[in-house]
């Protein structure tokens, strides 16, 4: 309870509080005065209800099987390297640990890493340091074995990662050995250099803060083989629904999508329809201006007042004309056009952002 809360309950009760600096006298030795509770006129009794219990779901059984002794993962001291992936690495790391030269060139940022040994492209992602090569190779062992009893797959990608299939969803994991800061002399002082420190650490993703399992110091990693096993499983579980709710997600975006879709070419269709109604308009308001000089033609002709020299030019005039307009009468192309509608827009992403 905060200190706000306490003085209004306090308050509530007519509970006395010490005044100011009293606590600093009694922590400096000074005596201090007690003050008195008051006295009880009426008993108030305060019920403390306990909330409504939450019901945890129950683990699957892909997981509760690993809480049992028959699907314990041990790692003996004797154990025999027989897997064919961790004999072709502890070959791979052995050859490189003894065709490096002592005198290679490291590069300035690979200089800490260098201190562990890695089998190279096409094995197992492995990185440890000479001491621990063995124990490591045990560990790796006895995971695999594990993994082929509960039947995850493993495998080596094109890029050298270590990928093993959980439940049908893969996940890259590595077996390294953390590094611990020491204290070396120079000439021109001390610093800080990184060593291995024997701890080693199973990894799920490609940085430190996927790690799936290490050494602790109340734990080894051979004692935590099925609790990384129950991290795999835990995370093919998350993986199986964040896919799930990806589809829902996109299923009802594609039924939004398709109804927006709609909407819009409605709408676009409608822009369309009133632009060709302009043009219809323009084109018969001018259709009409040339038609008034050619029925005034004929209106002379039918009165007399053309002169008998001209009258053969306008009955050509009007015959041309008439025919002209009649070509390109603006209400006939209306009529002959097809229906105007817009397209349907192609399909739309779906933003990352949509619930």
């Amino acid at each position: 309870m905060s200190g706000r809360g306490l003085g209004k309950l306090c308050a509530r009760y007519r509970i006395p509080v010490p005044p100011r600096g009293w606590w600093a006298k009694k922590q400096h030795g000074h005596r201090v005065r007690q003050t008195p509770l008051p006295e009880v006129t009426a008993k108030e009794q305060i019920v403390f209800e306990p909330g409504e219990p939450i019901e945890k779901p129950e683990d699957p059984p892909e997981i509760g099987r690993e809480k049992t002794t028959e699907w314990r993962i041990e790692v003996p001291e004797d154990l025999a390297i027989s897997h064919p992936l961790i004999k072709q690495a502890d070959a791979a790391i052995r050859k490189v640990f003894r065709d490096a030269p002592k005198s290679r060139v490291v590069r300035w940022q690979d200089r800490y890493q260098a201190k562990l040994l890695r089998p190279g492209p096409g094995h197992l992602d492995i990185a440890v340091s000479k001491a621990s090569l063995s124990r490591a190779l045990r560990v790796i062992q006895a995971l695999l074995a594990g993994f082929d009893r509960r039947g995850f797959t493993v495998r080596i990608t094109d890029k050298n990662e270590t990928v093993v299939t959980v439940m049908g969803e893969a996940f890259q994991i590595a077996l390294v050995e953390r590094l611990k800061q020491v204290t070396v002399d120079h000439p021109y002082g001390t610093g800080v250099d990184l060593e291995p420190s024997g701890r080693l650490m199973l990894r799920i993703g490609a940085t430190y803060q996927n790690a799936g399992a290490s050494d602790s110091e109340s734990r080894r990693l051979e004692d935590s083989l099925n609790r990384f096993v129950v991290n795999l499983v835990r995370r093919a579980f998350e993986a199986k629904r964040q896919r799930a709710l990806y589809v829902e997600r996109q299923e009802r975006w594609t039924i939004e999508d398709a109804k927006n879709r709609l909407a819009q070419q409605q709408r676009d269709s409608e822009a369309l329809r009133r632009r060709r109604l302009r043009t219809a308009a323009v084109r018969w308001a001018r259709h009409q201006r040339n038609l008034d000089p050619v029925n005034a033609v004929e209106r002379h002709l039918r009165d007399g007042s053309v002169s008998p020299d001209e009258r053969e030019n306008a009955r050509r005039w009007v015959e041309w004309a008439s025919e002209h307009l009649k070509a390109v009468d603006p209400i006939d192309e209306l009529l002959k056009d097809a229906w105007p509608s817009a397209p349907l827009r192609p399909p739309s992403a779906m933003p990352w952002n949509w619930e």
